[in-house]
């Protein structure tokens, strides 16, 4: 038989030097042509960032307190690092039953339980890469972007080789859902629940029925999901965002808080309770999952500035001009915090402008008046150097923030200056004014569509994005029958902004627009 692994690209990833060398011999036996290895989630990430492997074996269990290797895979996926043709095979630890088989596109296309034997080895591995290679056409147009053409592949594929159905049947979902033809794909899993009552094919249709707008039914199949692989990272991610959607921020964090401590590595799952946390006031919780989130989002594809600025804003709850021991180390907390996002986005100068201004605030709310008025200079210096998109974004928080410090009528007088200039200068402030002037009027519908175009050119923008979304909760009372898609359009938008990088302002805003988005959602999630 010849060797399976010949002039193939293989990496290992095991914490342990005895992992490691067990692993290596195994594709040693194969005569596998470049190994490399990493010793973490993160090495192995900087390594597939420069090249891709054919091959990957990654151990699930990197050490105590540090991302596994389901992580390594899902983000691996959700980065763009791995070609659908590439293989990459879950080592598991002794005495495990299964492996999470429930996501549409970040799973292991094997596993193996330690001890890994080199014949079971082998012949499994025969198997995976005769499956590859069965299915590489389809996979091959997947990696160049093809997607139509694979989507039309698959289906002459399942006539000529019904056994690869399961398959072909998840990648060709998964490429449905990406084109928006939830309707196609939810009648495509349904089909492969029924037959096979696959996890991942429960996945699929919630997320369909998510995006139509169907949140029972999608609710339903998460929960379905949820107990058939209790650790889902997926199915408590798309539940927390259902609750969140329809407005239940209470379940919603109670769903997070239980994701976090099975998962406490991963980051977007934080993050989320992070915001939710903010939202609910949960000021400790936020803090926390903050704090978390910053740390195991590093160098990876879920690092964002707003989850530096969410811990910060979040321990400015705890800082008083009172002082004390508390107030004091979440100062110096906050501090280091926006100190550390300027770092990391050095050459950013809207993420700079926005640290030096959180920075001022935090002293100013310590009662350090010399510092804040520093910080806060600082901070005008660079918000004058943003282009006018920007400046409009930030323009309230920029006056916010200069409150009460020796620069705030020097901003308000270059505020009069600037809005007279760009929101008759530019095309989104004409947008925005008349957005406005027809939201006063009651004429909700073009009030909607003008903050649509509006945010087309500043698509961060908090003041406009609340005033689209509280513009449509007035649509939707009006014209009920259009409940589905204006509310799509708005949670869409609010879900991927981070309520607790807000100013307090906005935040009171966001909450109350949160209150009444639950009103409008369906009687029955009462329960």
């Amino acid at each position: 038989m010849a060797a399976l692994l010949a002039d193939k690209t293989v990496l290992i990833v095991a914490k342990r030097l005895e992992s490691l060398a067990s692993l290596r011999t195994l594709v040693q036996g194969q005569q596998a042509g470049l190994v490399q290895v990493a010793s973490s989630a993160n090495m192995a990430l900087s390594l597939l960032r420069m090249q891709s492997f054919d091959l990957c074996l990654i151990e699930h269990g990197l050490g105590e307190g540090e991302k596994n290797g389901y992580q390594v895979i899902e983000e691996s996926v959700r980065e763009g690092l791995k070609r659908a043709v590439d293989c990459q095979i879950l080592i598991l630890p002794e005495g495990s039953t299964s492996v999470a088989n429930d996501s549409l596109e970040s799973f292991a296309d094997s596993f193996f339980v330690k001890p890994v034997s080199p014949q079971l080895f082998d012949s499994r591995l025969e198997k995976l890469l005769k499956l590859k290679k069965a299915v590489r056409p389809a996979e091959e147009l997947v990696d160049q972007g093809e997607d139509g053409k694979a989507i039309q592949m698959i289906e002459q594929m399942l006539r000529k080789m019904p056994s690869l159905g399961p398959y072909l049947t998840r990648l060709q979902s998964r490429l449905l859902i990406q084109q928006q033809d939830y309707d196609r794909a939810r009648r495509l899993l349904q089909n492969a629940a029924d037959e096979r009552g696959m996890s991942w094919a429960y996945m699929g249709m919630g997320i369909c029925h998510y995006h139509e707008g169907h949140f029972a039914e999608a609710m339903a199949c998460f929960n379905q999901v949820l107990e058939r692989s209790p650790e889902s990272i997926e199915a408590f991610d798309w539940l927390s965002r259902l609750y969140r959607v329809i407005g239940r921020n209470e379940p919603a964090q109670k769903l997070l808080e239980k994701a976090v401590a099975v998962h406490p590595t991963v980051p977007v799952l934080q993050s989320d309770l992070g915001d939710v946390a903010s939202e609910n006031s949960s000021w400790d919780v936020a803090i926390g999952a903050f704090r978390e989130s910053v740390k195991y989002a590093r160098h990876s594809c879920y690092q964002k500035p707003n989850n530096y600025f969410g811990l910060a804003r979040c321990l400015q709850t705890k800082v008083s001009p009172q002082g004390g021991s508390h107030s004091s180390r979440a100062e110096q907390e906050a501090v280091r915090a926006l100190e550390d996002v300027a770092y990391e986005y050095k050459d950013d100068r809207l993420i700079r402008f926005k640290s030096r201004l959180m920075t001022s605030e935090t002293y100013k709310l310590s009662g350090d008046i010399k510092r804040a008025n520093a910080a806060a200079q600082d901070a005008f210096v660079d918000f004058k150097k943003l282009d006018d998109s920007q400046q409009a974004e930030e323009l309230d928080n920029l006056l916010e923030g200069l409150e009460n410090t020796q620069l705030q009528t020097v901003a308000e007088e270059y505020k009069a200056d600037f809005s007279r200039r760009v929101f008759t200068e530019t095309e989104w402030g004409r947008n925005n004014l008349q957005g406005i002037s027809f939201y006063r009027k009651g004429k909700f519908e073009e009030a909607f569509d003008f903050f649509l175009k509006a945010l087309e050119t500043v698509p961060n923008s908090p003041s406009v994005l609340l005033n689209l979304v509280q513009t449509g909760y007035e649509l939707v009372q009006l014209q009920p029958q259009r409940a589905t898609e204006i509310l799509a359009v708005c949670n869409e938008r609010l879900l991927n902004v981070s309520i607790g990088a807000m100013n307090s302002k906005q935040q009171d805003r966001f909450r109350a627009l949160s209150d009444r988005r639950a009103m409008l959602s369906d009687p029955e999630f009462d329960a």
